[in-house]
This record gives C-alpha cells, sequence and structure tokens, in this order.
C-alpha cells in the first residue's frame, strides 16, 4: 500500500467521508471477555495507534482518512475510578481558545478548532465544543498579555482588550472581582469549552467511519515483531501485528512497555516529567447557575497564581459544576514555555495510578477553592468535589512528535497542559510524521521543535 497522502491530510476541512454507518462492524472489542483473541491475532495493520486518547483519537483519524489500514488501540473509561487506565481526558471541561502568549501553542490551537465542525459531521454529529468565548486576565502591560494579543494580530483572531476597572468590562462579567490595572483579552467566537470524553469519541467515531479498527483494550506491551518485521502490540484478548506504531499515551509513556526503540528492540525511556495537577468542582445551585450562564472559560494569573475556571457544565452524575484548577506560584504572569500546571513530580508509573485514584491533595484543594472564591465572590456551592489530574511536560515546551529511530516507532505525547484544545492539529502531525515524516511544506511550525528526546 502506499503512503503517499495526495490531499488526504491537510489544514482545510474535508468532505464527509462515504462511510456513515458507526457500527462495531470494524472493531475488534473483545466485550464478552473471551475468545477472539486467536482470531484477531492475525489481524494486519500498517499502523497501530497505541492509546485512545485526545491525540491518538486524532491521529487514528486522521491515518484513516490517507487510506491506510489502522487500528486505534486503548480502554474505554471504567465507571470506577479505582480500575484500570487513567487519562487526563476523563473530564468534562477542557478550554478551547485560540489566543496564546505563544506563538506555536497559538498556531495548534487555531487549525484544530478550525476543524471542531469537520469533526463534528464526520463523527455523526457527537457535540463535544460549546462556543462560550474566552477571557484571558492579567496584570496590566504584563507579557503575557502583550504577546497574546500580538500573536492574535498576527494569525487574524478576532479579540478584545478591556481594563478590568472599564464599563464595558463590569458590563460584561459582573460576577467577576478583578483588581484595578488588570488587562483583559476577550475572545467572543470560536473560543469556549470542550468536553475531551467527547472530542476523543468523536474523533474515534470518525476514524472508524474512515475505516479504522477499534480495539477497547489496555495495551500490556509493545515489541517487535522478529518474524515478520514491523511490531505486535498485545492486548490481554489480541495479537496486533503492525509495520509502524504510533504510542501516544500521554503520562503513561515511560511505563517500560511500549516503547520497543533500542537498537535490538530494548525499551527505551523519553524526557519526559509528569506533575500533579489539582481542581476543585463547585457543584452550583440553581441561583447561581443561573446568574453565570453567560460566562466564558477564563484563564487569571498574577504574580502569586496561574488558574483556569470553566463555566457551569453539566456533568454526567447530572449535577452542574464550576471547575477550577492552576496553582500558586510566583512569576506566574509571565510567559514561559516551561511554565508548569503543578507543584509535584510522580517520578514512576505507580506514583501517576496513586494520584488519580487520591483526588489530590487538601491543602491544594482549600488554597484553589479560597482562590475561586476570590475571583467569583458570593458562590453558595451546594458541595465540592476534588479531582486529581496529571499534565507531562517536555524540556522544549513543545509536544513531543517524531519518529524514534528508523523502524517505524513513533510517539505523540508531552501536552504540556496545553495540548486539550489543540490536540487535533497535533495528531495530524503525528499522522503525517508516520506517512511520509514531517511535512516539506510546513514552514510556521519547525520540526526540531517537535523531535522527541530519548534519555541515554
Amino acid at each position: 500500500m502506499s503512503y503517499g497522502l495526495g490531499v488526504a491530510i491537510t489544514n482545510t476541512s474535508m468532505k464527509q467521508s462515504k462511510h456513515s454507518n458507526f457500527s462495531c462492524v470494524n472493531s475488534l472489542t473483545n466485550k464478552s471477555g473471551g475468545g477472539g483473541g486467536a482470531s484477531s491475532s492475525s489481524k494486519n495493520f500498517d499502523v497501530a495507534v497505541v492509546g485512545r486518547g485526545l491525540c491518538g483519537a486524532a491521529a487514528a483519524r486522521h491515518l484513516a482518512k490517507a487510506g491506510v489500514r489502522v487500528a486505534l488501540v486503548g480502554p474505554l473509561e471504567q465507571a470506577a475510578r479505582s480500575k484500570g487506565v487513567f487519562g487526563a481526558h476523563h473530564d468534562e471541561g477542557r478550554i478551547t481558545r485560540k489566543t496564546d502568549p505563544d506563538d506555536v501553542w497559538a498556531l495548534l490551537a487555531v487549525r484544530s478548532i478550525d476543524r471542531y465542525d469537520e469533526i463534528k459531521r464526520e463523527s455523526g454529529g457527537v457535540q463535544f465544543y460549546e462556543e462560550v468565548g474566552h477571557l484571558a486576565v492579567a496584570p496590566r502591560d504584563s507579557d503575557t498579555v502583550r504577546e497574546r494579543v500580538g500573536n492574535a494580530r498576527a494569525l487574524d483572531v478576532q479579540c478584545e482588550r478591556m481594563q478590568s476597572e472599564s464599563t464595558a468590562f463590569k458590563e460584561n462579567f459582573p460576577y467577576l472581582d478583578i483588581p484595578p490595572q488588570y488587562d483583559d483579552v476577550y475572545e467572543r467566537a470560536e473560543s469556549g469549552f470542550v468536553s475531551a470524553r467527547e472530542l476523543v469519541q468523536a474523533q474515534a467515531l470518525a476514524a472508524q467511519a474512515h475505516g479504522a479498527s477499534l480495539v477497547e483494550e489496555e495495551v500490556v506491551g509493545v515489541h517487535r515483531d522478529q518474524e515478520g518485521g514491523g511490531f505486535v502490540v498485545q492486548t490481554p484478548s489480541h495479537s496486533l501485528r503492525s509495520q509502524k506504531v504510533l504510542v501516544a499515551v500521554g503520562a503513561s509513556s515511560n511505563r517500560g512497555n511500549l516503547l520497543p526503540g533500542g537498537p535490538n528492540g530494548e525499551q527505551v525511556r523519553l524526557a519526559l516529567s509528569t506533575r500533579t495537577a489539582q481542581t476543585v468542582h463547585f457543584v452550583l445551585n440553581s441561583h447561581d447557575e443561573h446568574r453565570l450562564r453567560n460566562m466564558p472559560s477564563i484563564i487569571y494569573k498574577d504574580d502569586h497564581c496561574w488558574a483556569y475556571l470553566l463555566p457551569p457544565i453539566k456533568y454526567p452524575d447530572g449535577s452542574v459544576r464550576l471547575k477550577l484548577g492552576g496553582a500558586l506560584m510566583r512569576g506566574a504572569q509571565a510567559t514561559s514555555e516551561h511554565l508548569e500546571p503543578g507543584k509535584r513530580e510522580l517520578v514512576t508509573h505507580d506514583d501517576i495510578v496513586a494520584w488519580y485514584k487520591s483526588g489530590g491533595e487538601a491543602t491544594a484543594a482549600e488554597e484553589m477553592a479560597a482562590l475561586l472564591n476570590q475571583l467569583i465572590p458570593g458562590l453558595q456551592p451546594l458541595g465540592q468535589i476534588n479531582d486529581s489530574c496529571a499534565t507531562t511536560h517536555t524540556p522544549t515546551g513543545r509536544p513531543f512528535v517524531g519518529a524514534i529511530g528508523s523502524d517505524g516507532l513513533f510517539v505523540c505525547t508531552g501536552g504540556n497542559g496545553l495540548a486539550a484544545k489543540s490536540s487535533d492539529e497535533i495528531g495530524r502531525l503525528a499522522a503525517l510524521c508516520v506517512l511520509e515524516g514531517w511535512p516539506q511544506g510546513e514552514v510556521a511550525l519547525r520540526r526540531e521543535d517537535f523531535l522527541p528526546i530519548v534519555l541515554d
């Protein structure tokens, strides 16, 4: 099969695939829990995508649209938090916006958001995006404000600049208590929030519609196929053979059994740092839900903290919640590729699992709750839910997207706490790398900035 792309993977919207049946006819899912392994072990693919998260599902969609035989491998979210594989995409609220103080992350966001309608259409109508607007708040004339506005102009992104003491700001956001001498960058359109859960589902369904196979099981190992060449991706029920493998498992990248990138197939480790992230959810009463009904997503920075707020969102349990995350730190308003939304490094895979199970740290949750009450005074929550997440960082502040060695192993990981909104473009770049290498016509994004770094 030719790996030439032609026009299959581009930056622009595509026509809807001729596939419209979203049944599991293409799926290798073994829902019965037994059997199926022998018959599926002979199943061969051009590419196996390991990791059914935001970037992995996006890459699978773009690969399937290019016409290759692709399997998207990864488990569904478990009902019980104490079981299964943990993922940062097991969440209902992630900020999406086109403005950013970093020019690369701004471009990744613009390209991804411009394809949201395409993803929805190809998925059969999965609703994952709410266009409620976005507000960025920081001290006046800080670097983050200047660079955010400058990048918006360069990318032709529409936004308004307000002052926190202005009448316009107070009329638009009467519920916020922002000190004087703060600048506010407001995106009214093409911004808001996404449901990470639903975005993953939309990408997976769209990939399946284009011919991808969905294998809804955890990958227990990836190794070189010594007999037939390529790789074997092992799940509890299946042995999948593929010529190439794209590993997109975020914080689980260095688990020890997924990256056979050594000269003789030895496992390698990437230069990744995984850090704790704390969030709090205020369960809203009907009064607070009503008065915050027009609230955009918000990012707030000052010299002591940075925080992000999601507007009222209905969660699967029926509750309506206001979510806040972030951290207390010095110099948070400064632009930095290495701004890390977390306090503590998670060194081992067991550390990551334990953190996800813990629900976070009580002290950090109290700090976040106090900040939320400061920014939106008068809240009378019905309850507070503390939650834990993990973000994976690279030394460059850019995702790792590219090959490990020359034998067909690729990675797409290291979202740096910024990747959810931009995951479709990150996945598209990963798909291009798998099929033909970094796109030659790509002038705005440099390959060197995304190269994976393997530890010695």
